[in-house]
């Protein structure tokens, strides 16, 4: 199973994709939810993990509404940049 880790921002989002296979892969892509879908819609399933934001709640329905539901909210490491959460 693939894991997203998204880091959302006002304008932009970070994703940070860690395939089953342990491809690493990095986008920046537009805050929209037309641009979470085209990124995210052909992917295999993976568990989500979305940064505690303004904008990460209508991100998390965008995704689910995409049957994309992300993971339980957990705390990560102090010393851990948002977008390689998915690396844990």
């Amino acid at each position: 199973m693939d894991h997203i880790g998204i880091d959302v921002h006002k304008r932009d989002s970070q994703l940070c994709i860690l395939a089953e296979g342990g491809e690493l892969i990095e986008r920046r892509i537009r805050t929209e939810p037309e641009r979470f879908a085209a990124v995210l819609g052909e992917r295999p399933r993976a568990r989500i993990v979305i940064e505690a934001s303004t904008d990460s709640e209508w991100v998390a329905r965008c995704l689910a509404a995409c049957a994309w539901p992300p993971a339980r909210p957990r705390r990560p490491r102090p010393d851990a940049h948002p977008v390689h959460l998915a690396a844990y």
